[in-house]
């Protein structure tokens, strides 16, 4: 019988009777539903009395059970032996049809479980008083979606299943190449605008969540701009940006100096100055200033600077920006180490905060189908008068989840870095000397791929022109701005 047209009560009764006799009916339902997913409470124990027998001699069949219940004192609770003989004469479903009752017994359960959690989280909403709004949805939305997803399946795949599943999936990427236009072969996802970087990874790709990590200073935000500006500069696609450290004036004030390669000191000067005792050189600056300025104006670079967001909040907002554009191509954070956590207790390690909401990162990425980079710090190395080692992913600070979670981990790597004069204006402690490279001079940065889950590893070299927050490839300094 069709499980649309099956009464849930006789389901249940059917479903109870051929797990009952049949031992292979009884393993293929186990595998999906458990006790509490029927609504009756004397199927609930029947079942429940009937997985304890199974599960400690390995048989069951009327007899055996009705004993087994008669010795618990359940059997009288669901109406004596006449219960159980009535299930024995009335239902003898075949393996075949077992699935409609299987099918159906689940799905009521999610469907009541789904409804006491709304009814739950309204009661949670109107009882007490809610300090922050936008994390209680975040909350609720989560419990939703874990409800949602605990239809319990077999895990094992045939080979022919497996390859109908990864025929399509190489569909929607060449569809997806089609309906973004691209022509290179080496792109898979969304191109970065650095062609050594898509030839490495094959692009950004929907669903990854990618960590760009560096020492502090290295110029972490620097490069994820780049990226942002690359992919939002190309026209066809939006970009959200997530700001827990700096106003988006400041970043603004980056992009501004990396379309236009003005100094902040230079878009200063041109602010103070009138325009009307300009020098050719300063009007030239100031062309140079507003074509970045339209430019920047017309790209869909979405920026939200607060420095007090949960995973809640920035999925929620991601969310809401997804849904006005569905062009959305990348996601940025910046960084992991200022997302608030969220309900953490004394008991809870800074450690399992950073897996929660590293977690969190990749199920947005994935729930949205959008490619999530997300920047982390690495931990400063010791002193040292040798050189200090390149940069690996063991030193991700707080949390191995972060290298586990990961499709790609890119670190950034200069050499420059630990030659500078430090913060506190000593020395720096590699060969003893202070930096020979000024801040308006070109610093040769590699820029590390550590772990790519879907690909090959490898390094790229960048010119990174830190007084114009500007990353260019080395072996085409013309790359900045070009196309695919």
């Amino acid at each position: 019988m069709p499980a649309s047209s099956t009464d849930l009560q006789e389901a249940e009764r059917a479903l109870l009777a051929g797990c009952i006799i049949d031992k292979d009916i009884y393993y293929r339902a186990i595998g999906t539903i458990g006790p509490d997913d029927f609504a009756s409470d004397i199927n609930r124990l029947i079942f429940n009395d009937l997985v304890e027998l199974r599960t400690s001699t390995g048989q069951a069949d009327y007899a055996t059970l009705s004993e087994y219940m008669q010795g618990k004192k359940d059997l009288d609770r669901v109406g004596g032996k006449d219960y159980l003989l009535d299930l024995s004469t009335s239902y003898q479903p075949s393996v075949e049809e077992i699935d409609n009752y299987i099918n159906l017994v689940r799905d009521k359960s999610l469907a009541r479980r789904f409804f006491s959690l709304c009814d739950h989280i309204k009661e949670e909403y109107n009882s007490k008083p809610i300090k922050d709004v936008s994390s209680f949805i975040g909350e609720a939305e989560k419990k939703i979606i874990a409800v949602t997803t605990e239809r319990r399946t077999s895990n094992f795949r045939d080979p022919k299943s497996v390859i109908t599943s990864l025929r399509k999936s190489m569909e929607a990427e060449q569809q997806f190449r089609k309906e973004n236009n691209i022509k290179t072969p080496y792109l898979s996802g969304y191109s970065t605008g650095f062609s050594d970087v898509d030839k490495l990874t094959g692009g950004f790709h929907p669903g990854d969540l990618i960590i760009l990590a560096a020492r502090p200073s290295v110029g972490k935000t620097a490069l994820a701009l780049n990226f942002a500006q690359k992919i939002a500069g190309s026209g066809k696609y939006s970009v959200g940006f997530f700001s827990l450290e700096m106003k988006a004036e400041l970043l603004m004030r980056r992009l501004l100096s990396m379309e236009s390669r003005l100094t902040q000191t230079q878009i200063n000067e041109l602010n103070m100055q009138d325009e009307s005792y300009m020098s050719p050189g300063k009007e030239k600056e100031l062309y140079a200033l507003s074509s970045a300025i339209e430019r920047l104006s017309r790209e869909q670079l979405y920026i939200v600077d607060s420095s007090k967001l949960t995973i809640n909040d920035i999925t929620t907002q991601a969310r809401q920006l997804k849904e006005r554009h569905s062009n959305l191509a990348l996601i940025v954070v910046d960084y992991l180490g200022y997302i608030t956590p969220v309900n953490t207790s004394s008991q809870t390690t800074r450690e399992q905060e950073v897996a929660n909401i590293t977690k969190g990162l990749k199920q947005l990425a994935r729930d949205l189908n959008v490619p999530v980079l997300c920047l982390s710090q690495l931990r400063r190395p010791p002193n040292s008068k040798t050189k200090p080692p390149r940069p690996s992913m063991s030193e991700l600070r707080e949390s191995g989840e972060i290298e586990q979670t990961a499709d790609m981990v890119f670190l950034i790597h200069r050499d420059d870095y630990f030659q500078k004069e430090g913060e506190d204006g000593q020395k720096g402690q590699y060969n003893g000397a202070s930096s020979s490279i000024t801040y308006n001079e070109m610093s040769p940065t590699t820029l590390i791929l550590d772990k790519n889950r879907n690909g090959k590893t490898g390094e790229i070299n960048f010119n990174y022109y830190k007084q114009y927050s500007r990353f260019e490839l080395v072996a085409d300094p013309n790359e900045y701005g070009s196309e695919e």
